[in-house]
């Protein structure tokens, strides 16, 4: 088994737990680091609608379309498919564990199953899920499992007072 992570710490600080309890190195891969989302990245939703309204509208309606100085859906799965084939080949026949971030995992699944880049906004992704896909020898992928979340049940969860 493998554990590739994406650059971001928040990936590299989840892939390490699994690397301590397993004894298995983390590898990172560029590729698999989130979608850019420029000037919007670290505003709300809510936020973006107010402040670039044209623009937000403009990018719902197309995975062509970047936001503001970040990357667009269709450029993002060019780069996580690159990846992903990087890590085929490396890894081949051989489990690996993918820590990464909502539109790459996203983006992996619509690969998977063969469905067009625009399924990326029917889908949701809740924060420490498990997807599970496999890609074969022959070129043929599947999807197990999509957004597996049970193992979070026992967490505790802070109760806002």
């Amino acid at each position: 088994m493998r554990i590739v992570a994406s650059p971001l710490l928040r990936t590299r600080q989840t892939a390490a737990i699994v690397a301590a309890r397993t004894g298995l190195a983390v590898e990172v891969d560029e590729g698999f680091a989130e979608c850019s989302f420029g000037e919007w990245d670290g505003h709300s939703f809510a936020e973006v609608k107010e402040r670039w309204p044209r623009e937000l509208e403009e990018w719902l309606s197309s995975t062509e379309v970047a936001p503001p100085g970040g990357e667009s859906f269709s450029t993002c799965r060019d780069r996580v498919e690159a990846a992903r084939r990087r890590v085929v080949e490396r890894h081949a026949g051989e489990r690996v564990l993918v820590v990464a971030h909502v539109t790459p995992i996203k983006l992996l699944v619509s690969l998977a199953v063969g469905a067009p880049l625009s399924s990326l906004y029917r889908m949701e992704l809740p924060p420490c899920s498990l997807s599970t896909l496999a890609w074969f020898p022959d070129g043929n992928a599947s999807m197990f499992s999509f957004a597996e979340a049970a193992h979070l049940r026992a967490v505790p969860v802070p109760d806002g007072t």
